[in-house]
């Protein structure tokens, strides 16, 4: 079992997950603009946060281990994480894969622009079609690469 300092307030809505060096100094520059976000960390990590206002979740065991108590408290997680490991730590607590695929379809298109006909925004824009069914059916072909992704992570 894990050991956790319960320093977070129900009423913070946002958590800022860290699991690395590297994002726990990331996850702390962010969480400077952010002093209503709760922050969750490996031990380890912790002292990159000791002098921020925001709450401090520590963990020692596993990550995996926090994420259920995480999605019962928060309204939004934000990760310091690679996408691929987001995936298989959120969804044994999603309904489906499907429920993933559709999160993670969602992320890809915000951030590309995926789907949007013009130049888009973010990262790598792909024109998909002028016509709302050419746009449709760009996104449900991303749906199904997305599904495919969840679907190995396993």
């Amino acid at each position: 079992m894990t050991a956790i300092n319960n320093a977070i307030s129900s009423t913070a809505r946002y958590c800022i997950v860290a699991i690395t060096k590297h994002g726990a100094v990331q996850a702390a520059e962010l969480a400077r603009q952010m002093p209503e976000a709760a922050i969750c960390s490996a031990d380890k990590f912790a002292t990159a946060f000791a002098d921020l206002p925001n709450p401090l979740r520590t963990y020692s065991g596993a990550l995996r281990d926090e994420i259920g108590p995480l999605f019962v408290s928060f309204d939004q997680l934000i990760f310091f994480v690679s996408l691929g490991a987001v995936v298989r730590l959120i969804a044994p607590h999603l309904k489906s894969k499907d429920e993933v695929a559709l999160e993670l379809m969602k992320f890809v298109a915000s951030l590309t622009g995926y789907g949007k006909s013009g130049s888009g925004t973010g990262y790598g824009s792909t024109k998909i079609g002028k016509t709302p069914e050419e746009q449709a059916d760009g996104l449900l072909e991303l749906f199904v690469k997305c599904r495919t992704v969840v679907n190995r992570s396993e």
